[in-house]
């Protein structure tokens, strides 16, 4: 999942009636403008962007906003569209993960996506309710596309006793240390592209010293 992390930019979902963004969640690592979302939302309202065919299907395509491209994965329910907008193609782990979100999302929420715009008077703040029975839609999406490891993180390494560790271990440690004394925080994308940058047969690596980090409490999310 950290690899995914590293492509992910948004999870927009739109209701299939009115075709209004209902729910979005961004990868705090990037400066995704609303505009792009606004966008999005106007392209797929007019038709500039072909959508499935069918119930429970998936298009990918791309999409141009102020001269950056990005890859989309559109997912069609019955009662919603989901899409993943992304920096680069989708893998077959990114395209299961949007299948089983919107299958999860759509039978949760049936009652109120069927009826948003008529008992519920439009109100999206229903899908941001917990109830006894299910977590609420913003839970839902961090947790089948583990968002977190999106977000800021801060070093915390033990001190008695400190840990030793092998040379690339440390020069990960050293690189988040540099980063959180300048920023306050670190992200675990940028940990990961710059060790590709200097060596891209690296990222397998990276990403397993990375997982390691966040198991042992090495990376705590702010």
């Amino acid at each position: 999942m950290i690899s995914f992390s590293l492509s992910f930019e948004a999870i927009v979902v739109l209701h299939h009636e009115s075709r209004e963004i209902i729910f979005y969640r961004k990868n705090e690592a990037n400066s995704i403008d609303i505009s792009l979302l606004e966008k999005l939302q106007s392209d797929i309202q007019n038709d500039k962007i072909v959508l499935p065919d069918k119930d429970y299907a998936i298009e990918i395509s791309d999409f141009q906003s102020n001269s950056h491209s990005h890859s989309l994965i559109l997912w069609k329910g019955k009662y919603s569209f989901v899409v993943l907008i992304l920096e680069q193609s989708p893998s077959q782990m990114t395209l299961d993960l949007l299948q089983n979100f919107g299958i999860r999302f759509e039978s949760r929420f049936a009652s109120e996506l069927g009826s948003l715009y008529s008992s519920f008077q439009g109100n999206i703040d229903v899908f941001l309710q917990d109830l006894p029975t299910r977590q609420n839609l913003a839970k839902m999406a961090e947790e089948v596309f583990q968002i977190y490891l999106t977000q800021s993180y801060r070093l915390s390494l033990p001190q008695d006793p400190f840990p030793t560790f092998p040379p690339l271990q440390q020069q990960v440690v050293e690189f988040a240390d540099d980063i959180c004394k300048k920023n306050g925080h670190v992200y675990l994308k940028d940990i990961i592209s710059h060790f590709m940058s200097e060596n891209p047969l690296q990222q397998l690596q990276i990403q397993d010293i990375i997982t390691e980090f966040l198991w042992k409490k090495y990376l705590i999310k702010i």
